[in-house]
């Protein structure tokens, strides 16, 4: 069902519905980071998938085929430091 529709639904039964269109993932290495990318994508919101690692310490070629699966699927991977908010999961 649409979002829209789904508000509009919950509206006319006096609730109200709420939605998250992305999730904020805390990242513990970048071996958590390859094996979060091969899971299946359970869901349609972007992730914002924060590395509480170096990025710098990855070798290039491992952290750019990283980020162009997350661009496949959507997400962006992101410097730990720009997390503003509690993660809505974390993967170690």
């Amino acid at each position: 069902m649409h979002c829209i529709a789904l508000h509009r639904l919950a509206a006319l039964r006096g609730k109200q519905v709420q939605y998250r269109a992305q999730d904020h993932i805390a990242v513990a290495s970048f071996p958590a980071l390859t094996r979060g990318l091969r899971q299946p994508k359970d869901t349609f919101r972007t992730r914002h998938l924060y590395c509480g690692f170096p990025l710098s310490a990855v070798p290039p070629a491992d952290l750019e085929l990283a980020e162009r699966r997350a661009e496949a699927l959507g997400d962006f991977v992101l410097a730990g430091h720009l997390l503003r908010q509690e993660p809505t999961a974390t993967w170690e």
